[in-house]
């Protein structure tokens, strides 16, 4: 795709827009709160899950509007998960993407509670949109919900707990991990996309296997960023770098990611994706 980090950012620049405006309504709570939302939000994220459900439903579709509330309700999400990672009771992190993390700035208890609030709007932002009768809206919502609850990230992050304390990872450990965590936020994003365009059953399966490798390749991604951030604190992680090695772990990352480019392939009107997998993976 010619230009593609400028069609990059004005999709940013949409799914923000489009978060900052389902907030609103809430402007009338205490500013607190409501500040420190917005910090966790709105703090340089790349939106790669939102843009994803947007793309997958531009692809298949024509067009991304069916899916913006679900995108934006998934990047909620992320934010809320961000917010009670960092927390000192998890992973007592004072630093979120070069910024003070939200505990540090307002406070454990405004961070908790700021991290619910993320949750609970995400939800208020889908059944909205599921009033409107299409049972395919229900359906994507049921699929967030599973991806953000006990067979989800929270299973995940009782799992990378575990693992922390065990200091005993494998490959097929991280994979289990990382399967309920960073990967079940990026495969329903792409399948609420599929669904609320109408896909078929065996679409939204091809779809969720693309977002399968997509995310195994996307956490190694993000152990090599970690390490080039973190230096010695990353070393002490559990992850793929130090359970496999660099060498090895850059292998199974173009491994999986040239899986999902393989998948995406076989779609029409795959252009963005297919640029979002090159501007990730191709440096």
């Amino acid at each position: 795709m010619n230009n593609f980090s400028t069609e990059y950012q004005i999709r940013i620049n949409t799914v923000d827009q489009y978060m900052k405006k389902a907030l609103e309504p809430y402007s009338d709570c205490e500013a607190v709160l409501i500040d420190s939302m917005n910090y966790s939000v709105f703090n340089g994220g790349k939106r790669i899950r939102s843009i994803l459900c947007m793309e997958t439903a531009r692809m298949l579709s024509g067009s991304a509007e069916k899916a913006m509330p679900f995108a934006a309700a998934i990047e909620f999400i992320h934010a809320f998960s961000l917010v009670h990672d960092d927390l000192p009771c998890m992973d007592n992190a004072d630093l979120r993407r070069g910024m003070p993390s939200c505990h540090k700035k307002y406070g454990e208890a405004i961070a908790l509670l700021a991290g619910d609030a993320l949750l609970n709007t995400a939800f208020e932002l889908m059944t909205e949109e599921c009033k409107k009768g299409n049972i395919a809206t229900i359906e994507a919502m049921a699929s967030v919900g599973r991806a953000c609850g006990v067979h989800g990230m929270i299973n995940g992050q009782i799992r990378d707990i575990e693992l922390m304390a065990s200091k005993e990872a494998t490959e097929e450990k991280l994979i289990r991990l990382i399967e309920h965590k960073t990967m079940a936020l990026m495969m329903t994003s792409v399948e609420c996309g599929a669904l609320v365009s109408g896909a078929d059953k065996n679409t939204v399966a091809d779809l969720v296997d693309f977002a399968y490798n997509l995310g195994i390749a996307f956490q190694i991604r993000d152990d090599f960023e970690d390490e080039a951030e973190d230096g010695e604190d990353a070393q002490n992680s559990p992850n793929f770098i130090n359970t496999l090695g660099r060498e090895l772990a850059r292998a199974r990352m173009s491994a999986y990611a040239r899986k999902a480019k393989d998948i995406i392939s076989g779609y029409a009107g795959n252009e963005f994706i297919l640029g979002l997998l090159e501007f990730l993976f191709d440096k």
